[in-house]
């Protein structure tokens, strides 16, 4: 909802690359969507899959409290991506999204190597576009 038009327009194109990148996963019908946070992905994802089911995780209970209400067919899990609870361990998912959550963790190759651990036939991991981001802050 920014009204940044340098922040919207990078927002827009993040989310028509994400749209490109599913087209390549497909089919799927049960999505993982690790740091979920409010559900922002999953906006996105459903816009044009309105039938997948999603499984959403992130560490903080607020983001996920707003996530539940726009989504409250979907299941999310509180849980830090270091340490992911059963359901990201044992399901089997067709996709594992994890968008822009790497650059806040202190130890990435532990949340790599769960990612690994987990079943799964297509993977997508994006971080920030440095320096546009961070330009666009300004």
């Amino acid at each position: 909802k920014t009204q940044n038009p340098v922040k919207k327009f990078l927002i827009d194109n993040f989310k028509k690359n994400l749209l490109e990148m599913l087209e390549d996963c497909e089919p799927f019908e049960y999505i993982a969507d690790l740091g979920c946070g409010e559900g922002f992905i999953i906006d996105t994802i459903t816009t044009r899959y309105p039938n997948v089911k999603i499984d959403g995780f992130d560490i903080s209970q607020s983001a996920l409290d707003i996530a539940k209400t726009k989504h409250p067919n979907f299941n999310f899990y509180q849980s830090d991506v270091k340490e992911l609870p059963e359901p990201a361990k044992t399901s089997k998912y067709d996709l594992v999204i994890l968008t822009e959550v790497l650059e806040h963790i202190d130890d990435y190759k532990k949340v790599l190597e769960n990612i690994q651990n987990m079943s799964f036939k297509s993977l997508i991991i994006s971080v920030p576009d440095e320096p546009l981001f961070s330009i666009s802050n300004l």
